[in-house]
This record gives C-alpha cells, structure tokens and sequence, in this order.
C-alpha cells in the first residue's frame, strides 16, 4: 500500500502538472491574436448570381458563403445603382482545365476561356485613354507576375456586336491564390478555387459606382478537365461582389475607402469521404484500439505495458506529420487535429494507468500480507483494466461527435 508521504507527494506532482498545463494555455491565449479586419472587405451585390452545385454532404459547405451579406435595404439601393452604373462589363468564365493543386501553398493552376463585353461608352473611354480591355479587366488572385498578357492571350480583335457593344475573348493560363480554405473538418472538407477579376482603371474613373462588373451567368462553366485526383467536383458558381480597399491608391482627391467590382468565378471541389477515411481515419482508429487493448496484458509483464504507449505515441507523431505535410498551419484546428489530441490524451492515460496499476499489483503481492485483502486489491485492479477499453471507446465517440460539432 501507498504510504501517506507518497500519496501527498503523487498529489503534488499532479497538481503541479495541472497548474504548468494552465499556465501554458493561459500564455497561449494570451499571445494569440486574431486576425485584421482593416484593409479591405468583401461585400455581396444585387446583380444576377448562379450556383451550378449538388447537395451538400454532411454540412461540408459550411461557412462557404463569399463576401457579407450587407441586408436587404443595401441590395435594394445597390440595384438601384446598378441601373444607373455608366459602364456595364459582361465576363465569362469557361474552366476547360483545373490541376495542379496544393494546399500547403494554398493555390491550383487552370487554363480556359475568359470573353468581356462592354459598350460603347467603356469603348469610347478607352479609346481615349488609350487603353485596352486587359488593361481594366485583370486576375487580382493570379500568382504569377506581370500584367495580364501573362496569362491571358487574346483570341483576336476586340468584336463588335451589333450597334453598341465590344466582345472579345481569351484564352487564360495561370496559377492562382486559394483565398478561402475551409478545413475545420479535414480531411472531410469541400474546397472552392477561384477566379477573381476586377475591374482596375489606371486612370482611377472606373469605380464601382461607374463600372460593373456582370457575370454571364449563362455561358460560364467547366470543362471536360475539371476533375482533380482525390477531389469530387460539385459544380460551380459566379457572383459579382463589391470590393472596399482602405486605401486612396496614391489618389488624393479620392478618401478611402476605395471600392470596385468583382466577379468570382469558383469550382467547388470536396474530398472523396471512403477515401479520406481509409487513407487517414482507419489507421488512427487502429492505432487507438490497439492502444485501449494495452489495459488487458497481464500486470506481470510490465515492461509491455508501460513501453507500449511510448511506441503509440511515436506511430501518432508519424502518421501526423504525414498529413500536416498537406496542408497549411491554419488558426484552429482541424477535425483531424482534434482526434489526434484525443489519441495523445489516451496514450498519456494509457500510460498513467500502466505504471499505476503495475505498482499497486506489486504492492499488494509483495506487502499485503492478509490473504482476503491482497485478493481484494487485486480484483479491484482487475476491474480497473476491464472497465478501461469500453470507457475509452465511448469517450472516443463522444469527441469525435464535439469535434464534428464544434
């Protein structure tokens, strides 16, 4: 049995460990800062939008919905606006190809269509400012440098269609910037990659209260290269979004804030969920079983138990730095994440429990001498090691369903 002395001293040592891993929280939070709100926002419009998408599976588009959504009153004068908007700027998106992609980065390269069509008072401007069409409309998530000859080339000559408008069409190569990475529920996540253009006049004349940018909601689209290995395409959508930059961009005549046009084009991808299953939840699963399995080795073999966790814990550092190695440090963590914390509680437990119930089998074989007593303490830690795999099995349900939640 436990002598008075070593039962105040194990109660210490906890306490102490409780106070270090509060103190440890209590700097981290501390030192974590949220992230900027300044610098530009991102607002919906009242201009036609269009989502080509199934059904969600398992609420995996949360928290997918671009820009804010600024009620019905501003919608309602920002379709005002857009009728009496100077210039109108048709553009469609056609994504024949998407690949290449890289979350670690993030971005995705894509090649396809990209047509604008104006009318004759954007014609009239540009032809006095001496300007050409891809030198308003440009990529603002593009990667690479340069202008948009880089990874646009023109088909032709700018078309004229009928007695007022101007077309011309594109042909775009390019890797772009993922601007929005959802993983909260990694690996079973959706993910949009986007197309971003604006409209940018060197002049500073086209705003967002003279130029809009208008999708074509109805020739925009993917190709037959839409597919990406491991992710399953859901469709499609294209909006127009006002943009507010907290900045004059050198003009001084003009307070900040400065706001243009958008339109967003995005493929919207999710992971393949039998496949992100087998590939990163099954061995983890395995891993934690095995470990719950520890519990009914003999308490004589020591040795095997208390070095089992060790080996669990290294197997968990393996297998979680094979998919860290993925995708980006994010600012909280992911479903994965959250289950690989609860592995590490397990192996810790799993541990404690090993050296605990071994010392206290050896107490009582080698000190209790009253035969009644050392069977008593030996089917109380029998019971201990029975009840220890159905404890941890359930609690490993209920996180998993708090970490999907929450």
């Amino acid at each position: 049995m436990l002598s008075g002395k070593n039962r105040i001293t194990n109660l210490v040592t906890l306490g102490l460990a409780l106070l270090a891993l509060v103190v440890v929280i209590a700097l981290v939070r501390r030192l974590e800062i949220p992230a900027s709100r300044i610098g530009a926002q991102l607002e919906q419009t009242a201009s036609p939008r269009v989502s080509q998408r199934g059904a969600s599976v398992l609420g995996l588009d949360e928290g997918f919905q671009r820009g804010r959504d600024p009620g019905l009153t501003a919608l309602e004068k920002d379709q005002l606006a857009l009728s009496n908007a100077k210039n109108k700027i048709q553009i469609g998106v056609f994504a024949m190809n998407n690949y290449d992609l890289d979350l670690s980065a993030p971005g995705f390269s894509s090649s396809g269509l990209i047509w604008v069509i104006w009318e004759e008072p954007l014609e009239a401007f540009m032809r006095a400012q001496n300007l050409r069409i891809q030198d308003i409309i440009q990529p603002v998530n593009l990667l690479e440098s340069g202008a948009s000859e880089s990874f646009a080339k023109a088909t032709g000559e700018p078309q004229r269609i009928g007695d007022s408008r101007f077309k011309q069409v594109f042909n775009y190569h390019g890797r772009f910037k993922i601007d929005q990475l959802h993983l909260r529920r990694f690996p079973f996540n959706s993910l949009t990659l986007p197309l971003i253009f604006e409209a940018r006049d060197p002049t500073g004349g086209l705003d967002y209260t003279n130029a809009r940018l208008l999708p074509d909601t109805g020739g925009s689209g993917l190709g037959q290269l839409k597919d990406i290995n491991g992710w399953i395409n859901e469709g499609w959508s294209v909006a127009e979004f006002r943009q507010s930059y907290d900045s004059t961009f050198g003009n001084m005549e003009i307070a900040p804030p400065r706001q243009f046009s958008q339109v967003v084009f995005e493929a919207i991808y999710r992971t393949s969920t039998w496949g992100s299953f087998w590939r990163l939840i099954q061995p983890l699963a395995v891993v934690l079983l095995m470990l719950t399995l520890v519990a009914k080795v003999d308490r004589k073999e020591w040795e095997t138990r208390v070095g089992a966790p060790t080996t669990v814990v290294l197997t968990l550092i393996f297998l979680q730095q094979e998919y860290r190695g993925s995708v980006p440090i994010m600012p909280s963590l992911t479903f994965l994440d959250k289950l690989y914390i609860f592995a590490y509680l397990v192996s810790l437990a799993t541990f404690v429990l090993s050296i605990w119930s071994c010392r206290r089998d050896y107490l009582a074989v080698n000190t209790i001498a009253d035969p009644v007593l050392r069977s008593a303490e030996l089917r109380r830690l029998d019971r201990i090691d029975a009840l220890f795999a159905p404890i941890t099995i359930l609690s490993a349900l209920i996180f998993t369903l708090l970490a999907w939640s929450f």
